[in-house]
């Protein structure tokens, strides 16, 4: 037995069986790292999506897509496991309506673009917003979209969006929303916008407390500033049970639990998208009847990760997609109290040096079953910054990391030596600590894994699991380094990069695991958000990284990413291979783009 196998050889438990007891799939896993642990005051988990991997990793493709021009027509079916409890979307609680609902009715300010083929880079593109200046570091000058359009019905009649909608929206968003500490600097002295006003009906001008880059990122997240006409808040309609948008669609019928109808908006702006003419969106909350569906040309694409490969298999005229990423950033934080053996740099560098990646990804995700069916799947080993953050990433692999990468190799024998010198005491269990009850059944199994590959070096651990809510978020989560042993972060990602590395990794961030110990590392934080030249910043986080890994500040594992997410269409489905940023929405940002040939329209 390949005595890198570890857990799995020991166990003889294989990936698709621990996966479908925990509940998920490839992509599933790659969804719920995401979820993780938002930067919000507030406990409510926060999810993300994807950006463009770097260095030595593969270049990742899908099966064939669907070749030729986009052609219009027909009608677009696919499923949610949820509905949504508000239509809402700037107050409601949680991550449902943005992503079931709102990226088809309602603008931002701006949207992530795709990447075609490849990861999205993380660069924006208007949305509502036409284009914009930047005249000073503490000014933004939004220039509103001329020609678009809310919507026909009553009481916004088809009226042009103007500068009262931007900024009613964010005095709502600002009152209401459970993540206006992202944005609104009045309430969290780490968000940057200090006001918007309308300049004229055209125009407005965003002002901030502190120079950002990452701002308007920010406020095209997903969770954050959602555009809706102002009729929503003077008593016009109520948002919470109507909706009056100007984006890609129009919601014509919602059926509580069971479905949603969307129509092509004929006035958006971004035409001839979207091309397919109606969107029937099921509330299918079991994945039996979502294959099943499927399997009847009832969905489109959307089938249980795990069943992605086997699916494949069984029908004809089906091809597997290879989607993004994980922005999601698991590892493990250590004790940064007073005698933590720990405190010593070597010690951290050898536990790097402990886990073997390599074999973490070929045996928990098995790219290489997706990959004998025409897939093409990367391997990205997390750096503290995830692969999903595209141009951000620096691939450890690739040649230009530089001499720290070594310390994320899987070396034994080197470790020891490490271990030897720092005087580590061997004889000591350390506790390894993680929640029980908020990232399914899977996550212990995780602990046992790192428990593994911890002990085959040395370290001797025990399992310590422990309620989320009532253990995870006080002791650990916001303890910012004062805790016995080493945990396991499941970090959620972010719209942005920096917002993720001040959130988990800067003195001030809500869920920082380093409490105080790295004042060079805040100052690069803080540096990298204050850079607006796009190029510059990524040198600035490619920096960032290489520190990160140079003095071991996290130690970044393989459990929830390491591949692309997979899913499965049916071919005759068009522009599948689209990839959306971390933060995006891909009902905003790659359906629109979704066309259907002859076979599948009719």
């Amino acid at each position: 037995m390949n005595e890198n196998l570890g857990y799995w050889g020991n166990k003889r438990i294989s990936r698709r069986t621990a996966l479908r007891s925990a509940g998920v799939g490839l992509a599933g896993v790659s969804a719920a790292a995401l979820i993780g642990c938002s930067s919000s005051n507030d406990d409510t988990p926060a999810a993300g999506g994807t950006a463009a991997p770097s260095g030595a990793a593969s270049t990742p493709t899908g099966s064939p897509a669907t070749k030729g021009a986009p052609e219009s027509g027909g009608t677009l079916r696919m499923a949610v496991q949820a509905d949504v409890d508000t239509f809402d979307v700037i107050a409601a609680a949680n991550a449902k309506t943005s992503t079931a609902f709102g990226g088809f009715v309602y603008p931002r300010l701006f949207k992530f673009e795709p990447g075609d083929g490849v990861a999205a880079s993380g660069k924006l593109t208007g949305d509502l917003i036409s284009k914009w200046e930047h005249p000073d570091d503490l000014t933004y000058v939004l220039h509103v979209r001329q020609g678009m359009k809310w919507d026909k019905r009553a009481p916004t009649n088809g009226r042009q969006v103007n500068a009262e909608d931007v900024v009613a929206s964010y005095k709502y968003f600002a009152a209401k929303s459970f993540y206006k500490n992202d944005l609104v600097n009045a309430l969290s002295k780490t968000a940057a916008v200090k006001d918007i006003k309308a300049i004229d009906a055209a125009t407005v001008e965003m002002k901030l407390a502190v120079p950002d880059a990452a701002v308007l990122a920010i406020s095209a997240s997903f969770l954050d500033l959602w555009i809706m006409p102002a009729e929503a808040f003077n008593g016009g309609f109520d948002p919470a049970k109507e909706s009056r948008g100007a984006g890609p669609f129009i919601l014509t019928k919602h059926q509580p639990s069971v479905g949603f109808t969307f129509e092509r908006n004929p006035d958006y702006y971004d035409a001839p998208r979207p091309y397919v003419d109606r969107v029937e969106q099921g509330v299918i909350p079991d994945a039996a009847q979502v294959e099943a569906q499927f399997a009847a040309k009832k969905l489109h694409f959307g089938v249980p990760a795990d069943s992605v490969v086997d699916m494949n298999k069984r029908l004809s005229g089906t091809r597997i997609d290879v989607l993004e990423p994980s922005a999601g950033g698991t590892n493990i934080g250590v004790s940064l109290r007073p005698g933590s053996p720990f405190l010593d740099v070597r010690v951290r560098r050898a536990m790097n040096m402990l886990l073997d990646r390599k074999t973490i990804i070929e045996v928990f995700n098995e790219p290489q079953k997706a990959e004998a069916q025409g897939a093409k799947l990367g391997r990205y080993w997390n750096t503290p910054v995830g692969a999903g953050y595209g141009a951000f990433y620096l691939d450890p692999n690739g040649k230009g990391f530089g001499p720290s990468a070594q310390y994320l190799q899987f070396n034994k024998a080197e470790a020891k030596k490490l271990l030897d010198a720092a005087s580590f005491p061997y004889g000591q269990s350390i506790p390894l600590t993680f929640t029980t009850n908020s990232y399914g059944r899977e996550w212990p199994r995780l602990a046992e894994v790192v428990q593994s590959m911890l002990q085959a070096g040395g370290i001797k651990t025990v399992l310590n699991g422990i309620d989320y809510a009532t253990g995870w978020i006080p002791n650990y989560l916001r303890a910012k380094g004062n805790f016995d042993g080493i945990g396991m972060w499941p970090n959620g990602a972010r719209g942005d990069v920096g917002q993720w590395l001040q959130t988990f990794f800067s003195s001030t961030g809500p869920n920082n695991q380093v409490g105080k110990a790295y004042p060079e590392l805040d100052k690069m934080i803080s540096a990298q958000q204050q850079i607006a030249d796009f190029d510059k910043r990524v040198a600035a986080v490619h920096d960032i990284q290489r520190y990160m890994v140079e003095n071991a500040v996290a130690i970044p594992f393989i459990g929830v990413g390491g591949t692309e997410a997979i899913d499965l269409s049916w071919q005759g489905l068009g522009n599948r291979q689209l990839r959306v940023w971390s933060g995006g929405v891909p009902n905003a940002e790659r359906t629109p783009h979704y066309w259907l040939d002859k076979g599948l329209r009719g």
